[in-house]
């Protein structure tokens, strides 16, 4: 039995902080077993300070991951306990330890089923972070990362690294698609869609805010109640806007405290077809939601062809059912080809609004503020637009006439 022997100073704090059980006649040295927890040590049945921090610290590590994170990591790991039950390896479940090269085997028939190798890395946090219960720090030797990072660049050579990328959704192509699809003649259930949109790149959502992206409940998902109107200043300090209040962002479901709260965020009213306050306006009108008994009916609901919705209960009316990614997915695929453009998704409006906001030379903490990304965070959101490229040469057009105006000053 390989055992660790302790003595001198480091003898005398154990015994101190009680990790250690030494009796009158003991040895000022001790064999300990290694592996073996303090607890059984002292012979004691409840645990020891130590042991109590070390499950406090690994229960708040699991809490600071959402829930959908959770069924994620959980998918992933049930997948990997079949794939070793279908080659006749060993339970993953009832092993102690992972192991690295039924990992890797596993990891390289889902890159070939993909075609893929960029979400080795995720698939592999997926598995390790499920097995040692959400730990930041994964139960892998140097010697068995450093194994999994030689075949993860392997199979990165082999399948091949396939990135994929958002094209932006922003104002100009919402006004494309107005003018060209003409949305409010193509019925109702088109038109609200396109709304949807509007509203969703004005206020920087995401899908799963606004939509049933199949992730599990949809309680949380923007309500009637969640929408609130301003009214615009009579002195015109400030125009009109609406404010929404979601309860499913990231930031909400990893603290979990603020879920009554919420997270506000506004849109400002304009001048032109794609005012988010009159777009919302028109989708409360059409169905009611002013009533106090629709509080809680969701904003963007299913639809019929001639869109009306669906309802849980026909007969009063009430219990709408959360429209779904898939019928916005769907829409916006009718929208764009009768506006003879390139299909993009739901996601695709935050990309372009926060694209917007730099081209219209918003500072970086507004824009974050905006949106509710992290200090940092944007950077995968933000791309080169027509709006941006025109920003530009205004820019430089200013510096051009700046410097010919101060090279006439400088000659007189």
């Amino acid at each position: 039995m390989v055992t660790t022997r302790l003595g001198g100073k480091a003898h005398y704090a154990f015994r101190r902080r009680g990790l250690l059980e030494i009796g009158n006649n003991a040895s000022p040295m001790k064999e300990v077993p290694a592996g073996v927890p303090a607890g059984e040590l002292r012979g004691a049945s409840e645990p020891t300070p130590l042991q109590k921090i070390t499950a406090l610290l690994e229960q708040r590590v699991g809490e600071a991951i959402s829930k959908d994170s959770k069924k994620t990591y959980k998918k992933t790991y049930e997948a990997y306990v079949d794939f070793c039950a279908r080659l006749r390896l060993p339970d993953p479940a009832a092993a102690a330890s992972i192991s690295p090269h039924a990992l890797a085997a596993f990891l390289w028939e889902k890159s070939k089923k993909v075609r893929n190798a960029r979400t080795w890395k995720y698939w592999q946090s997926h598995v390790v972070s499920f097995s040692t219960g959400f730990l930041k720090k994964p139960d892998l030797t140097p010697t068995e990362e450093k194994f999994l990072r030689v075949q993860r660049r392997a199979c990165a050579k082999t399948v091949g690294v396939v990135t994929t990328s958002v094209d932006p959704a922003g104002e100009t192509t919402l006004r494309v698609i107005n003018e060209r699809a003409v949305p409010h003649e193509m019925g109702l259930r088109y038109y609200m869609i396109f709304l949807q949109l509007v509203i969703a790149k004005e206020c920087t959502t995401r899908p799963g805010e606004v939509c049933d992206t199949g992730n599990g409940d949809n309680s949380d998902r923007l309500k009637a109640s969640d929408v609130t109107f301003v009214e615009a200043d009579p002195a015109g300090c400030s125009p009109a806007c609406i404010k929404l209040t979601l309860r499913n962002t990231k930031a909400v479901k990893l603290t979990g405290e603020n879920k009554e709260k919420g997270e506000r965020t506004f849109a400002a009213a304009s001048d032109d077809a794609l005012c988010p306050v009159r777009a919302m306006r028109f989708i409360f009108d059409t169905y009611g939601l002013h009533n106090p008994s629709r509080a809680d009916e969701p904003v963007f609901a299913s639809m019929r062809a001639d869109g009306s919705r669906y309802y849980a209960h026909p007969e009063s009316s009430t219990g709408a059912t959360m429209i779904t990614s898939r019928e916005v997915n769907e829409g916006i695929a009718v929208l764009c080809a009768r506006a003879k453009i390139d299909r993009f998704t739901l996601r695709s409006t935050r990309h372009g609004q926060s694209s917007d906001m730099d081209a219209a030379g918003a500072s970086d903490p507004l824009a974050n503020v905006a949106g509710r990304w992290k200090p940092g965070s944007r950077k995968p959101y933000s791309h080169m637009t027509v709006e941006a490229a025109a920003s530009i040469r205004r820019l430089m057009s200013g510096r051009r006439a700046r410097m010919v105006a101060e090279a006439a000053i400088s000659r007189r």
